[in-house]
């Protein structure tokens, strides 16, 4: 975190989202970067797809460092 700047986690919970998931990011990730007066972090959570969700999830997580990933190993 950048000394000075609070912190903004933004938490989003996916489930099949293969079709949608590329655009959800990088509308984020604008949002994300039209915000300097704060830090922000993207948290995806991955319920469990049964898709290619979670390669998408972890090749955004390995290209931005404000990419969080968390997989569950089925869904909840």
């Amino acid at each position: 975190m950048t000394q000075g700047k609070q912190l903004i986690s933004i938490v989003i919970p996916c489930y099949n989202e293969e079709e949608v998931i590329s655009e959800t990011h990088k509308q984020l990730t604008r949002f994300c970067n039209e915000l300097t007066d704060l830090e922000t972090e993207l948290i995806f959570i991955d319920d469990g797809s049964e898709d290619q969700t979670k390669d998408f999830l972890k090749k955004f997580a390995g290209e931005d460092q404000r990419v969080k990933l968390i997989c569950f190993a089925r869904n909840f």
